[in-house]
């Protein structure tokens, strides 16, 4: 660019080029952008763009007029850079964590780890070199339905060499398309803080953007561009009656070709002077395809909620564009429905594609919905000149049928009683899904007070569980599940939390049909024993000298049974579902068993 127009370009389009930013503020002033003819249709969208398309918007908008503009940057926080204040970490007055002595330098870090003599330490207070630059192949990546293969030319790694160029084979030029999303990075020999601009500035702080908008310190980076031509620029210039000249200050002199200037800087501060260049050229032959649908605001057959008759769609094309969507798949201008759709080049998304918005109707229940979509590129263009999509992109979209939580599945059950033997008792909340979308599979989340909701530990399937340990008390707990599609279930259960403290208690003996019948105040396990040496002191479950008292009716574990013999004398001991039971050298209760019929 030639330099009468380098501070425009500055100030005109500054962040975004790089850091996605709003060009609104191009259109807020009314003795602004907005009164030109050209900046009347950047100004009215308030698009968010990335460097091509900052360029370009400097091209279409530069006029004489004067504006204000204010660039906000949001970032995490950074350390400063070096170690001059890592020592303080190490005062003794609170423990020097890693995350303390980080934070107080770039170049912080703890030696001596797991010992008593932990310190914060400046890790490489002499290391005075600037972090080796070197192209990143595996994050070169261009998204293209062509699958083109580009590659990393003329390779020279930072210091000595400069840098590296970007070539795709089978096109113009070895040059990238037009309106192709791309991706490309760098790795450095040490974590490191990177920057790019398409200026060569006098140093590193002068730059005006973090190479892919990360200001944090790493090895590998990586950015994502998607720029025009020049061809592209000069019809939509034509079609706002503006042109790219010298008389008007609006033209682009690199014709296509593009260099882009890195530096990096280490934790102690030290960049390189010389930058790290990449270099690519844009081909500027005509458009002689059709526009893509790279991807939509819905995946494709993605489960809608019961009974939703239509949802908003935004279907994101390469190049800006107009699209239709049908319940047929037929050429675009039979197409039913039109799409709201960025027109021009400066309407592109925070994704670096051109989004068009509609909202899909007609959605039936239970059944596979198909829609089909096409577009027609260069809106600004002659009818005659535009291209249409032949063949449709097409989204299916699944209806569903409700959600519901299994009432009998729920636990704790309605006024249960659950018990335990310590101050807190685990208790497990349960329940299982069953219909909507995948047969029940959904996300589910508790609550105790029908406003917080905390998804549980074991979810993402029919069946659903989350631990708490309570302590004795009354609890209500809600439930709230929802599928893939949005479908929702709702319920909720009342139970008590009781804490036992005590063994069980005897509390009847009796002779039942000549069996020795006993009966505990609770559900539990009964032993006994007639070996007069040990008596009460054993252990339960010891087979060897204690035998189980089996339950007459498996589900009445209050009563227990023995052989009556007169002879013995039983030691029973008892233990409940908590394993509460009595001290090691005590009985639940000593029974002596008695004859009492008399003697003719």
């Amino acid at each position: 660019l030639q330099d009468s127009t380098t501070k425009a370009l500055q100030y005109g389009v500054s962040s975004g080029l790089f850091a996605y930013n709003a060009a609104e503020a191009l259109g807020a002033s009314e003795t602004g952008l907005a009164q030109s003819s050209v900046g009347s249709w950047i100004g009215g969208h308030a698009p968010i763009f990335g460097i091509g398309v900052g360029i370009i918007v400097f091209a279409l908008t530069y006029k004489e007029v004067s504006y204000e503009r204010v660039d906000f940057s949001c970032n995490p926080w950074e350390a400063p850079i070096g170690g001059d204040d890592c020592e303080k970490c190490n005062d003794g007055l609170n423990p020097c964590s890693e995350y303390r002595c980080k934070s107080l330098g770039q170049a912080c870090g703890i030696v001596n780890k797991g010992t008593e003599d932990e310190k914060c330490v400046w890790l490489n207070p002499r290391d005075v070199n600037s972090p080796i630059i070197r192209a990143w192949d595996d994050a070169l990546k261009v998204e293209s339905t062509n699958k083109l293969s580009c590659e990393y030319t003329n390779l020279a790694q930072r210091p000595p060499g400069g840098g590296t160029e970007i070539e795709c084979k089978g096109t113009r030029n070895n040059c990238l398309p037009a309106f192709t999303p791309f991706e490309f990075g760098v790795q450095t020999n040490k974590p490191a803080q990177c920057k790019i601009d398409f200026k060569l500035t006098e140093g590193y702080e002068e730059m005006a953007y973090y190479f892919g908008e990360s200001n944090l310190f790493d090895y590998n980076h990586t950015q994502r561009l998607n720029i025009p031509n020049k061809r592209a620029i000069e019809a939509l210039a034509t079609s706002q009656n503006d042109s790219l000249d010298d008389q008007t200050g609006i033209f682009i002199e690199n014709n296509n070709q593009y260099d882009l200037y890195i530096r990096c800087t280490s934790a102690n501060g030290y960049y390189n002077p010389d930058p790290f260049v990449v270099s690519f050229c844009v081909d500027d032959g005509p458009d002689a395809t059709p526009p893509q649908i790279v991807e939509t605001s819905i995946r494709n057959n993605q489960p809608v909620q019961f009974e939703v008759d239509e949802v908003p769609i935004i279907v994101y094309t390469n190049e800006p564009a107009t699209c239709k969507w049908s319940r047929t798949d037929q050429q675009y201008d039979k197409m039913e429905n039109d799409m709201q759709c960025a027109k021009t080049i400066a309407g592109m998304d925070a994704n670096l594609l051109y989004p068009c918005k509609g909202t899909l109707s007609g959605l039936e229940d239970r059944k596979d919905n198909v829609y089909y979509f096409r577009c027609e590129d260069q809106p600004w263009a002659k009818e005659d000149e535009r291209i249409k999509m032949t063949q449709s992109y097409v989204l299916t979209l699944k209806g569903t049928q409700p959600l519901n939580i299994k009432e009998d599945s729920i636990k704790p059950e309605l006024n249960e009683v659950v018990s335990g033997a310590t101050s807190t008792v685990p208790v497990t909340l349960a329940l299982e899904t069953e219909n909507g979308y995948e047969k029940g599979k959904a996300e589910c989340y508790y609550s105790s007070d029908n406003k917080n909701f905390v998804p549980m530990l074991e979810t993402n399937s029919y069946k659903h569980t989350q631990r708490q340990d309570l302590t004795q008390g009354s609890y209500t707990y809600y439930f709230k599940c929802v599928d893939l599609g949005g479908n929702a279930a709702t319920e909720q259960t009342n139970f008590e939390v009781f804490v036992d403290t005590f063994a069980p208690m005897v509390v009847r003996v009796l002779n039942d049909a000549n069996r020795l019948k006993i009966i505990t105040d609770e559900d539990s396990r009964c032993y006994y024993s007639t070996n007069q040496n040990t008596k009460c002191n054993y252990e339960i479950g010891n087979n060897s000298i204690a035998q189980l008292m089996p339950h007459e009716i498996q589900d009445d574990k209050k009563e227990h049974f023995a052989a009556w013999n007169v002879k013995d004398t039983y030691y029973v001991k008892c233990k409940d579902e908590n394993d509460k039971q009595p001290a090691p050298t005590q009985c639940s209760i000593i029974v002596k068993p008695e004859d009492l019929t008399e003697e003719e």
